[in-house]
């Protein structure tokens, strides 16, 4: 017997299982397809939303940041240059 007549003939002499089984496939598919056409509505608004909003970021230096960080690593350099000399010393 032929693959596709087999088929026909088993979803004709189980009709109940099969129209359960269509429903199923058929709402799961719906599902997705509503996920799908969500996902893709949410990605247009928010792309619009950003264009909207037209936000802008600035990056600068914080230049008394930079003189704090000058300061502290001149204090560290000496105390780590302190303290070979003493190592010097003590060995």
């Amino acid at each position: 017997m032929n693959f596709l007549k087999r088929a026909l003939l088993s979803i004709q002499r189980r009709k109940g299982k099969s129209i359960i089984l269509f429903l199923v496939i058929f709402i799961l598919g719906n599902l997705m397809a509503g996920a799908i056409a969500i996902q893709q509505a949410t990605r247009g608004v928010e792309t619009d939303i950003k264009t909207q909003l037209g936000a802008n970021a600035t990056v600068s230096f914080n230049e008394d940041r930079i003189q704090e960080w000058k300061s502290l690593e001149k204090i560290w350099t000496s105390k780590s240059q302190i303290q070979m000399s003493i190592k010097k010393l003590v060995s």
